[in-house]
C-alpha cells in the first residue's frame, strides 16, 4: 500500500515522500527556462524572480534536511536512511542549482565566462549540471566561470550549502545523535 505523502510534513519518515517534495520545488523552477521565449520580458523582474525563487528553495531545502536530521536523530533510526536522505539532498541541491544556473545564462549569457556561443540549449544545460557538480564537490570551475554579481552570489549560496552537508556527512554522526538526544531525554522525563 503506498503511503501518503505529505506536502508539509518534514518529519514524514519517508525519504522517498521527502525526495518527491524536494523535487516538485525543482521542477516549479523548470518554468524560468521559458522566461527567455517571451519577448517582452523584463531581464531585470526575471533575474529578480529567479534570485528569489532560487534563495526559497535553498532555505527551503535546508529547512527540510535540518528537520530530517532531528527525526532520524530522535527515532533512533539507523545511519543507511539517513545516508540515503542525505544523497537523494545533494542530489537535489545539484539539479536545483544546476536550473538556477541555466536560467540566469539564459536571461543574460554574460552573467558567465567560458561558455562556447555555439552550443545547444541541452548542451549548455549539461555544462551546468557539470558546474554544480564541480561546485558542490570543491573540484573547481574549470572552464566555466560566474562573472556577475548574481551568478557569484548563486555560486556561493551554493558553496555554502555543499559546506554545511559535507560537515553533517563527514562529521561523526554518533556525536551529533548522542548531542541530540541528550538534549530530547530530559523532555521525555518531564512529560
Amino acid at each position: 500500500m503506498l503511503k501518503e505523502i505529505r506536502l508539509f510534513n518534514p518529519n514524514n519518515q519517508s525519504v522517498l515522500g521527502i525526495f518527491a517534495r524536494c523535487m516538485m520545488v525543482v521542477i516549479s523552477a523548470v518554468w524560468l527556462f521559458y522566461l527567455d521565449e517571451i519577448e517582452d520580458a523584463d531581464p531585470v523582474v526575471s533575474t529578480l524572480v529567479l534570485m528569489i525563487l532560487s534563495f526559497s528553495k535553498t532555505f527551503y531545502f535546508v529547512w527540510v534536511g535540518y528537520q530530517k536530521i532531528i527525526d532520524v536523530t530522535i527515532k533512533d533510526a539507523p545511519f543507511h536512511k539517513f545516508i540515503i536522505f542525505a544523497s537523494m539532498n545533494i542530489l537535489v541541491f545539484i539539479l536545483s542549482f544546476t536550473f538556477d544556473f541555466f536560467g540566469l545564462y539564459l536571461i543574460d549569457p554574460s552573467n558567465y565566462d567560458g561558455m562556447p556561443l555555439n552550443f545547444s540549449k541541452p548542451r549548455i544545460l549539461f555544462e551546468f549540471l557539470f558546474f554544480s557538480l564541480q561546485q558542490f564537490t570543491f573540484f573547481g570551475y574549470g572552464s566555466l566561470l560566474p562573472s556577475s554579481i548574481l551568478a557569484k552570489i548563486l555560486s556561493m549560496l551554493e558553496l555554502t550549502i555543499s559546506f554545511l552537508t559535507v560537515l553533517f556527512i563527514l562529521s561523526d554522526f554518533n556525536s551529533l545523535k548522542e548531542s541530540l538526544l541528550s538534549k530530547v531525554e530530559p523532555q521525555k522525563e518531564e512529560k
